[in-house]
């Protein structure tokens, strides 16, 4: 069958221009400022405060020093390990970036936002010629279609579970994805299988449901190499291997069921898990789905080559299948968060993604699907600006608010007052907001959060007032 396949022939890189390249960097240059402008109006919350320092137990002890160094987090994930759960990747990345000062992770973070944008779309555009709509989209669908973009993308400790850990599962499984088109230029060497037998440790080693889904895409590729007639590669095995293993250290760290035993009791309901797991996959990405199908019906009509629209569409609906697996596991979850559908999104975008970078734009059919997507980039850019410009009033007053809430902190302790009180700030109004669903000052000096504000500032309390 690979003698057959017609995606080598007709989807070979050709030279870019200085123009296109120039754009594509503007675009990613354009999604890094405003990430980055959002990351600046954006303050530590939450668990941000807990994991500054040494992982020792739920509520802080007078003890419990800052993090201050490698052999501190590799302490602190020990202790995590056993005590709380087994995001150790994810957990060693924000305790490690929690060091520095919050500028650092604003750079950071914008620079790994922009690299899942990059690495979504070398998913879907193997070895071709630079595709400027295809990015675009990417890029506005990383906007609209993100889940909780504050607690996912904004919060530090959200950033580095879903974000971060999303762009080293993308990026382990491109080899998987480029061996398929490029397998005649594939490296089965010894670097290489160690290389993907380290990631794929790591890779597995991050989140549960997006892991999950990485690991059943990754079988499903290795029975598509078979099924197409290619060999399956040395690396693939090991990549695959290592991941089974680094998810089984996730799932059954000794942690999980210490945090679920401190968890309020809940009866599991699978079905009606199921009904609502089914009820905000829909309102989440119902668009994604409608591109996904109209996408594939340009890819059909501009395709004469039957061969390629299968193949194309099969990779397409491979992403698919492991987007819903990561979803519905969700199902045997006592608590399910709508935050931990970032993955299963992220593989929907590439699946649709895939299609549209297929699509062959040909002298017959160039002026109507330019037509399109001009008007697509203008009503989507007009969209953007608007909700961006409402995003950013709501994050910078609550960014506004915390800072005099940290003026009040720092007045009272010059005058010798270690319990403090500080005025509440007012209700985020979008979710793009990492303060809104997430833990902050409550009234109840005692509270998780403030015990944990408190040591951070070093006062002996603190509370909120209205």
């Amino acid at each position: 069958m690979i003698n057959n396949k017609s995606i080598f022939s007709s989807t070979t890189k050709k030279s870019d221009s200085a123009a296109k390249k120039i754009i594509f960097m503007l675009i990613l240059a354009i999604i890094f400022i405003a990430v980055y402008i959002l990351n600046q109006k954006t303050h530590l919350v939450s668990d941000d405060f807990r994991y500054t320092f040494l992982y020792e137990n739920f509520w802080p002890k007078e003890s419990t020093p800052r993090i201050t160094g490698f052999t501190d987090i590799f302490h602190s994930m020990y202790n995590h390990y056993f005590m709380w759960g087994g995001r150790i990747v994810a957990h060693t990345m924000l305790q490690f970036i929690l060091m520095f000062d919050k500028q650092v992770f604003n750079i950071v973070n914008s620079l790994v936002f922009v690299g899942l944008a990059v690495v979504i779309y070398l998913h879907c555009n193997v070895n071709k010629s630079i595709n400027l709509p295809l990015l675009a989209g990417i890029c506005f669908c990383l906007w609209f279609f993100t889940p909780n973009f504050g607690l996912t993308v904004l919060w530090a400790s959200g950033a580095c579970n879903y974000l971060w850990c999303s762009l080293i599962v993308l990026l382990f499984l491109l080899p998987y994805k480029r061996y398929i088109e490029l397998y005649d230029t594939d490296n089965d060497g010894v670097l290489k299988n160690i290389a993907m037998l380290l990631f794929g440790l790591i890779a597995g080693w991050t989140n549960e449901n997006t892991g999950g889904a990485m690991i059943f895409l990754i079988m499903m590729f290795m029975v598509y190499y078979k099924f197409i007639g290619l060999k399956i590669p040395k690396w693939s095995i090991l990549g695959f291997l290592s991941s089974c293993v680094g998810f089984v250290l996730l799932a059954i760290a000794p942690g999980n069921t210490v945090r679920n035993n401190t968890a309020l009791e809940k009866t599991l309901d699978i079905v009606g898990n199921i009904v609502k797991i089914t009820t905000y996959t829909y309102n989440m990405s119902v668009v994604l789905f409608v591109l996904f199908f109209i996408i594939l019906i340009f890819l059909i009509w501009t395709n004469s080559n039957k061969n390629l629209v299968r193949e194309q569409a099969t990779l397409s609906i491979m992403y698919l299948l492991a987007a819903f697996a990561g979803i519905y596991v969700l199902a045997i979850s006592p608590q399910i968060s709508i935050r931990t559908w970032f993955g299963p999104i992220m593989l929907i975008i590439i699946a649709t993604g895939n299609l549209y970078a297929n699509i062959n734009i040909n002298n017959m059919n160039k002026s109507l699907i330019y037509s399109i997507l001009a008007v697509l980039l203008v009503f989507t850019s007009v969209q953007f600006m608007v909700e961006y410009s409402v995003v950013y009033y709501d994050i910078a007053k609550t960014y506004d608010e915390v800072n005099y809430q940290i003026e009040t902190i720092n007045e009272e302790k010059a005058k010798g007052n270690l319990d403090i009180k500080v005025k509440n700030i007012s209700i985020p109004q979008t979710d793009y907001n990492a303060f809104l669903g997430t833990r902050y000052i409550m009234d109840n000096p005692k509270s998780w959060f403030n015990t944990w504000m408190a040591k951070y500032y070093e006062i002996n309390s603190i509370a909120g007032v209205k």
